[in-house]
Formats: C-alpha cells, sequence, structure tokens
C-alpha cells in the first residue's frame, strides 16, 4: 500500500498539490489553487500527529472551492510514529473518512483527501474546515455549554 506522494506536513501542501486534490475531489474544475498559508488557531501537535488550517488562493473563485481546509498529518517525531498501535490509529483514521464517515448518522467533515504511506508512516488527511466550532480536548474535557 506505498505511494508514491504524501505531503509529510502542511509545508508539503503546495498549490499543485491542493489543485489536483481538490480537481480529484470535484470541487474545483478549471481553476487553481494559487497560495497557501497554513497556521491558525487549530494549529497543534497532539500525542499522534499534526493538525493545522490551511487556507487557499484560487486564481478564479470556484463555488465549492474551500477558502480553508484542516490538514491532519503524522507526528514530526518519529518515535511516536513508532510507538505501539499508533500506526494503526493512523489506517484506522485513513479508513474512517474513505469508506465510512459518508454513512454514519453523525454529521462529519467532508473529507478532500485521505491517505496513507504504511512503508513510512505518513499520512494527510484533508478536511472541511467546520470553523468556528472547536476540536475536543480529551485530558480536559468540556463544559455543558461546549
Amino acid at each position: 500500500m506505498a505511494n508514491i506522494y504524501i505531503p509529510r506536513n502542511p509545508d508539503d501542501l503546495t498549490p499543485e498539490c491542493l489543485t489536483h486534490i481538490l480537481r480529484d475531489a470535484g470541487v474545483i474544475e478549471h481553476g487553481r489553487v494559487t497560495g497557501v498559508s497554513a497556521g491558525g488557531s487549530t494549529d497543534s501537535e497532539g500525542l499522534t500527529g499534526l493538525t493545522t488550517r490551511i487556507r487557499l488562493e484560487y486564481d478564479t473563485r470556484a463555488p465549492r472551492a474551500p477558502v480553508s481546509l484542516i490538514a491532519k498529518c503524522s507526528s514530526a517525531i518519529r518515535e511516536m510514529r513508532e510507538r505501539p498501535n499508533t500506526q494503526a490509529a493512523y489506517q484506522r483514521e485513513v479508513r474512517f473518512y474513505k469508506e465510512i464517515a459518508d454513512t454514519v448518522p453523525l454529521r462529519t467533515p467532508r473529507c478532500y483527501h485521505a491517505d496513507i504511506d504504511t512503508e513510512s508512516g505518513d499520512h494527510i488527511i484533508l478536511l472541511e474546515d467546520l470553523y468556528p466550532a472547536r476540536g475536543g480536548n480529551r485530558t480536559k474535557g468540556c463544559s455543558r455549554e461546549q
């Protein structure tokens, strides 16, 4: 299941790469991504991976083209990738978005792209940005209002 190219981190998500991904996802036809900036309030290096907001600019705006995405990548820390069950967790999440997210009754963010290279441990998931919603914190929990 080795892949030719999996972006290792948000900096690898070039305009050319994202144009290809968004064309494959059916959200842009003729236009192309001309600018990419990574970073923002969602940036976090969690226990097993990196999550960041990616803002996009286009040469022409397609109605379904996202202005931002959430990118989830493998941890930059090699030791974290090699911990027991980390690779399996990456594989489960990629498979969830590729195979069953559209079938569950809960609202899930649209997945524009999900892939994994099981040899290197690199994976990428590009999701719909549900701003202003925020991800939960499994160690802090949440309030009733949240």
